[in-house]
């Protein structure tokens, strides 16, 4: 499961032009790398970039596991039109308490984009 995810990941990155300096870091599996590049553009609004720092918490890449951010992101990427972060998010919403989700979707209520 973890493996098609990141295939998945990867495919939608490598077929958008923004993400194809992508590419190396992805098949290096440099999770810090992609951490360092990808959370600036998530705290700035950008959807595809939400969406992928939610899976690098959900599967604890480059970050300590944590499911409350990696619900938080992929809510705030979903509400930007991402089907692909909807459909994680709904996925892990399986795996989380009531009390985790709630705290989730009120952090991801007063998020706002950094300029």
């Amino acid at each position: 499961m973890k493996r098609s995810l990141f295939v998945l990941l990867a495919v939608v990155l490598l077929s958008t032009p923004l993400w194809t300096d992508y590419k190396n870091i992805f098949d290096n599996r440099d999770y810090a790398a992609i951490l360092k590049e990808i959370k600036p553009l998530a705290q700035k609004g950008d959807a595809k970039a939400q969406d992928i720092l939610g899976y690098l918490y959900a599967n604890g890449h480059g970050v300590r596991k944590d499911y409350v951010q990696a619900y938080m992101w992929w809510y705030v990427s979903a509400s930007q039109g991402d089907n692909n972060a909807e459909k994680n998010r709904d996925m892990l919403s399986a795996k989380m308490r009531i009390a985790q989700i709630m705290k989730a979707r009120t952090l991801a209520g007063v998020w706002r984009p950094k300029k």
